[in-house]
């Protein structure tokens, strides 16, 4: 027997429909708030729900598949975006994705439930959409990002950012900056970034460069020199290590004075 159109199904009453369905408008509320993966599956469930199987095991599966590739671009904005524009980017990104999602979630079963409700059905529970959020946000906080490692604390110097962690002050990033300036590290023709972090009493500098240049005598010469002075120019005598890292302060080698 050929699969009656769900729209048909609804607004003729051929079947009778006595299970609750969750209002499209908290849809739109969730992918804004969370992700559009808990709606989408509410979307799907609805459909079950109305004895739809088909559509809703294929918004089951585009809902997951959506949600990953979602990930998975967001684990390679760093691959095409500058450091600088990534945190940005991947909000606006996010927030953006799911704010469309959400409305065309919205906007395709609207009509159906309000016909549901009509015809007497009733709204469905919260329960499952809370613990589906929460399962959601947790996958979220535990998910290894590729920002983890850059910070949001920042001090700029005519384009150039010292990037600095909790672990520091803000008027220690300040002179590091300065310090750069002034030895010409950041120069006027490029804008750099750098971090500077601070782990059981060892100063941590990092900055970036590309994968080929990990052996290459000058940058290898550079870090040295900056390993030797920046404790006594910057830090007030403390240990400094200098780590050379790629575009997301991934460390790739560790330079010590010797």
């Amino acid at each position: 027997m050929e699969e009656t159109n769900l729209n048909e199904v609804i607004l003729n009453e051929t079947i009778p429909n006595k299970k609750a369905l969750w209002d499209p408008k908290n849809f739109l509320v969730m992918s804004v708030f969370l992700s559009f993966l808990p709606a989408g599956i509410l979307y799907s469930l609805n459909y079950g729900r109305v004895g739809n199987r088909k559509k809703k095991n294929i918004s089951l599966v585009l809902s997951l598949l959506g949600f990953i590739l979602f990930i998975v671009a967001l684990i390679f904005i760093p691959i095409i975006i500058p450091i600088t524009m990534i945190n940005l980017i991947a909000k606006l990104l996010g927030t953006g994705i799911n704010i469309v999602v959400g409305i065309y979630l919205k906007n395709n079963q609207e009509k159906i439930f309000k016909e549901h409700i009509k015809n007497g059905g009733n709204k469905a529970s919260f329960v499952v959409p809370i613990l589906l959020s929460i399962i959601v946000w947790v996958i979220i906080f535990l998910l290894p990002t590729p920002y983890d490692s850059i910070q949001d604390n920042k001090v700029v110097f005519d384009g150039d950012e010292v990037y600095y962690t909790e672990s520091v002050a803000v008027e220690e990033a300040e002179k590091l900056g300065e310090f750069l300036r002034e030895v010409e590290f950041f120069r006027d023709e490029d804008d750099r970034c750098v971090k500077i972090d601070k782990n059981e009493g060892i100063y941590i500098f990092s900055f970036g460069i590309l994968k080929e240049y990990i052996d290459d005598a000058d940058i290898l010469n550079i870090a040295s020199v900056l390993c030797e002075y920046l404790p006594n120019e910057v830090f007030n005598g403390e240990e400094v290590e200098v780590h050379l890292c790629d575009e997301n302060f991934k460390p790739l080698k560790k330079i010590n004075l010797e």
